[in-house]
């Protein structure tokens, strides 16, 4: 890891929530809010207006309705705007969006030189809510910085936010290691401790030329004890380099072989109370970027913030990526 690369952990003066008038979507807010206090910084609350389509006719005129609706989102906006001046002491700005949903945010993002979104989802496909599934994978696939997805167990328990222990996933891509810089931004004004996890998949040995049901997959042992030394290695040398970097910096690092990937980093951030799990997504694949990918099944698993490098806000690696066997089979997609 370059260390260079990280040049700024003051936190982030500019956030963008988006919301869409939902309890679900406002979750998102008190996470913002902690980091925005924090930092001394700002919140920017956007709502895209999604215009009424009728022929309804109750005699009004279609933009005697638009306008009324639009006036409403405003007010929804600027009353959630007063809530975090008054009960979390930060500045928020508010600003009603047209246009595609996706489109309007990443606009608005660029505008204010916002530097991290921060979003709530419930982490599942489908058109029950304008901000689950699709419009969320959108988000991380094309906004041009770190997306923290915040997923309540549901819209009656309110998720606390803490930012006392990052869970940072690494796969041993130089592709991976981009999160870092945000993660480490993320937890330093808060004291955080940090833990870097690799998870290595299982090696087997040959036993005969061709599969066969009579000769079942072994363990490589040999070739898995000496994956596990480089994963290990390699982070010890990233840890080394951020201890350096930031005197005091409590970085510790993990570790595991196993076959689920997802499950492995779901069970590490639960036996280390993490509350953030932070990763890059390489959006490689045929599927849709949080959609059959590590990054889904940890959003899904995981009650607490997934902050996502994705793939049109990873920094290119100032060095060539070299791909190794074990990041062929594990890389974060």
């Amino acid at each position: 890891m370059d260390t260079h690369a990280i040049t700024n952990t003051a936190g982030h003066a500019r956030i963008v929530v988006p919301l869409d008038g939902s309890t679900l979507s406002e979750a998102a807010l008190p996470f913002a809010a902690l980091l925005a206090r924090a930092s001394h910084g700002t919140i920017h609350l956007a709502r895209v207006h999604v215009p009424l389509v009728t022929s309804i006719d109750v005699g009004y005129t279609l933009p005697d309705f638009e306008e009324e609706i639009r006036q409403g989102e405003h007010d929804y906006l600027a009353s959630a705007a007063r809530r975090l001046a008054t009960d979390a002491q930060v500045p928020a700005g508010v600003q009603l969006l047209e246009g595609q949903i996706g489109p309007a945010i990443r606009s608005h993002v660029e505008h204010v030189g916002a530097t991290l979104v921060v979003v709530s989802t419930h982490g599942r496909t489908g058109l029950t809510r304008m901000w689950l599934g699709s419009t969320t994978d959108w988000f991380v696939r094309f906004l041009p910085v770190p997306v923290m997805v915040v997923r309540p167990r549901d819209e009656a328990t309110p998720l606390v936010p803490s930012f006392a222990h990052v869970l940072i996933a690494l796969d041993g891509s130089a592709r991976s290691e981009a999160i870092i810089p945000d993660a480490i931004q993320l937890g330093r004004l808060h004291g955080a401790r940090y833990t870097l996890l690799q998870v290595v998949p299982t090696i087997v040995r040959e036993l005969a030329p061709y599969p066969a049901p009579t000769f079942p997959p072994v363990r490589d042992e040999g070739r898995m004890v000496e994956l596990m030394r480089r994963a290990k290695d390699s982070l010890e040398s990233i840890a080394e380099s951020l201890r350096r970097e930031f005197a005091g910096l409590d970085v510790r690092t993990e570790v595991v072989s196993s076959d689920r990937v997802a499950e492995s980093i779901l069970d590490r951030a639960q036996a280390g109370n993490a509350g953030v799990i932070a990763l890059s997504s390489h959006g490689r694949g045929a599927s849709r970027l949080l959609v059959g990918s590590v990054a889904d099944k940890v959003l899904r698993g995981f009650s607490g913030a997934l902050l996502v490098l994705g793939p049109a806000a990873v920094r290119e690696p100032r060095h060539a990526e070299r791909m190794t066997e074990q990041e062929t089979t594990t890389g974060m997609r």
